[in-house]
């Protein structure tokens, strides 16, 4: 697995989708596949053979490209699994690395290592395609936050992405709003500076 020079990866945690690297019996379904109702239904889990499936997960990123992730962040968002967030929080410390948050949990500031951007969801859905100025009015409600990560899907659908996702028409027009002359320029606004998860602010506490 090659890796671009100063692109800031990080690791996809994921217990919704797919087989577990360990055998986590508290997080599988009989044919040896995740049990998503984990997540979706907040049905009770082995809470440290979370924690080890997780931990395998960046051992095996590290064993594919040679290096840490620079961020964590979870498929679905763990933090909604009771006692995922602590979890995630203990592996940003332990790894010393900043932490997306996907679904919102109270915390206070130096509950983590890293400044925690203030999350803005402007994904399209199939049926309900966004525009760039859509995604700029989600930004403009955000204007107190210092730093802000915009969370959405770009990609091309395919026969392939099909089998995988439901998600498929919405993930073209997030690709289109990206690359559209409107949002174009607004990044190109003297008040906005584009930054890696390399780049943010290490905790005060």
């Amino acid at each position: 697995m090659e890796t671009v020079p100063g692109a800031a990866c990080g690791v996809h945690l994921c217990i919704t989708a797919g087989s577990p690297l360990t055998k986590p019996a508290s997080l599988m379904i009989p044919d040896g596949t995740f049990d998503k109702s984990v997540w979706a239904l907040q049905k009770p889990c082995d809470l440290q053979e979370l924690e080890t499936e997780l931990r395998a997960q960046i051992q095996r990123f590290r064993e594919l490209t040679g290096q840490l992730p620079e961020h964590l962040d979870s498929h679905h968002g763990i933090e909604r699994i009771p006692g995922g967030a602590a979890i995630l929080v203990k592996l940003a410390w332990e790894y010393d690395r900043p932490l997306r948050q996907f679904i919102a949990f109270p915390m206070e500031e130096g509950d983590t290592p890293f400044e925690v951007p203030a999350l803005v969801l402007v994904s399209s859905q199939n049926d309900d395609p966004l525009t760039p100025e859509d995604i700029l009015e989600r930004v403009r409600e955000f204007g107190a936050a210092d730093t802000v990560e915009l969370a959405l899907h770009p990609g091309r659908a395919d026969e392939d992405l099909a089998r995988l996702s439901g998600l498929t028409t919405g993930r073209n027009q997030d690709a289109a709003n990206l690359m559209s002359e409107t949002f174009g320029r607004f990044l190109d606004r003297e008040d906005v500076q584009l930054i890696s998860w390399q780049d943010l602010a290490r905790s005060r506490c």
